[in-house]
């Protein structure tokens, strides 16, 4: 497993509520693909001493994950936790992580996000003729070859870690990690209709970091980051719809 996937999935944390955090953790990972169907955990205590937890509290959040189907534990030589990302799986928990956002959380997310984004751009864009962009530039593409939703997935949140990255900041960069782990999953439920536009979205925001232009880097950055929130705030108001057609007490039987 790479650094950059062990950061997203395993970075220690940071917050109060170790337990749900650490379950929430990891299963927005698997959602985001970045634990791979069939990847094999790190051992209880050497996981635990990395998040920084008790290996207690650690084994509270992986008996949450092996619940919802998204982790098995074999016994024996070569046992283990292992990853289970079943696509139906998967789809349930995605619908439960976003019923469990109300819609000012996501509002806050979407302009803290775009904050992020944004700063990360504008930062880039004046350092442009200092640094090589060539990185960046190669990961903008990749989620237009992508062939399924995973895939998609890590393309645009290694696109906008990238970003932070290029930035020379270690804060944005660590807060975008926080961010892609929290919610990068999330924002691709049901969309894999825009790799294209995506692709699209993230070669402006390259071009516009290559020829210095702060401004349109930034403006394009927070564009992009709202477009995609905005998608999901729809999704989740649609998940407060009421069906189509008369009440139900108006219903014939």
């Amino acid at each position: 497993m790479s650094s950059w996937r062990e950061q997203l999935a395993f970075a220690p944390l940071e917050t109060a509520e170790r337990g749900e955090e650490i379950a929430l953790r990891l299963r927005h990972s698997i959602e985001l693909g970045v634990l791979e169907d069939g990847a094999q955990l790190p051992s209880e205590s050497e996981l635990a001493a990395r998040m920084r937890v008790s290996t207690m509290t650690l084994r509270t959040a992986l008996a949450e994950l092996r619940h919802l189907g998204l982790l098995e534990t074999r016994r024996g030589k070569g046992g283990g936790s292992f990853v289970r990302a079943n696509t139906g799986d998967i789809a349930k928990a995605q619908r439960d992580t976003l019923a469990a956002y109300s819609l000012e959380d996501l509002r806050d997310i979407r302009e803290y996000r775009a904050f992020l984004a944004g700063s990360a751009a504008t930062v880039a864009a004046s350092r442009s003729q200092q640094i090589s962009i060539g990185r960046l530039a190669s990961m903008a593409a990749m989620i237009e070859t992508a062939q399924t939703p995973a895939e998609m997935m890590r393309a645009d949140s290694r696109f906008h870690v990238e970003l932070a990255a290029t930035s020379g900041s270690v804060l944005f960069t660590r807060q975008e990690i926080a961010m892609q782990a929290e919610v990068g999953a999330l924002v691709w439920a049901g969309a894999s209709d825009r790799s294209r536009a995506a692709a699209q979205e993230h070669a402006m925001i390259v071009d516009a970091i290559r020829v210095g232009d702060t401004a349109r880097a930034r403006g394009l950055a927070e564009e992009h980051v709202r477009r995609d929130v905005n998608r999901l705030i729809d999704l989740r108001l649609s998940m407060d719809s009421p069906p189509p057609g008369p009440p139900p007490w108006n219903r014939r039987h």
